[in-house]
């Protein structure tokens, strides 16, 4: 069997242009430590609402100490708990320079969780618990959204995450909603 010299050329071009992609990526992997997404642990759907595992049994802004804070939600049809539904708008506090890790999981259905403005944006998928840590340097209001359709009420499924400068954050830093 012939092969014409110009598709020998394109085959070339192509196990070369392949080869660049895969060198790129493990570089990415390697190097850099990007990784995807992906579930850090496993939970009974059904156990969330009953009898919740950590560490979905203490929901809301947890401080860590040292400028590090935990945020554990559950993403239900429709609303982010603990923020539904009269604290979507005062959401939660944090002050600038903190660490935020939010462990994410739903009872039941697929959600998205996106805040605007960052690079954070995951699937949340009932049965798995989603982790993903971001430090929010620049003080403002960050829009917490749900991007993956999951009913009726998908709309209005959001909070606010307010990154205070760090002289304003004192007494505040760390109250969901206004609260204690």
């Amino acid at each position: 069997m012939k092969i014409d010299a110009y598709e020998k050329l394109f085959l070339g071009l192509t196990v070369v242009a392949l080869a660049c992609f895969m060198g790129a990526l493990a570089a990415a992997v390697n190097r850099h430590g990007i990784r995807l997404p992906h579930p850090t642990a496993r939970v009974d759907p059904a156990a969330l609402r009953a009898a919740p595992p950590p560490p979905f049994d203490q929901l809301g802004l947890v401080d860590k100490g040292g400028g590090a804070y935990d945020l554990n939600l559950l993403a239900a049809m429709w609303q982010y708990e603990p923020f539904f539904p009269d604290k979507m708008e005062a959401g939660v506090r944090v002050p600038a320079g903190a660490t935020v890790t939010f462990n994410v999981s739903s009872p039941d259905v697929i959600h998205g969780f996106k805040i605007k403005d960052t690079n954070v944006n995951v699937m949340v998928i009932p049965g798995q618990v989603s982790t993903v840590t971001h430090t929010f340097d620049a003080p403002g209001v960050y829009t917490v959204l749900c991007h993956e359709y999951c009913g009726a009420g998908h709309h209005r499924m959001y909070f606010k995450l307010h990154v205070d400068p760090p002289a304003a954050a004192g007494a505040d830093a760390g109250r969901a909603g206004g609260e204690s």
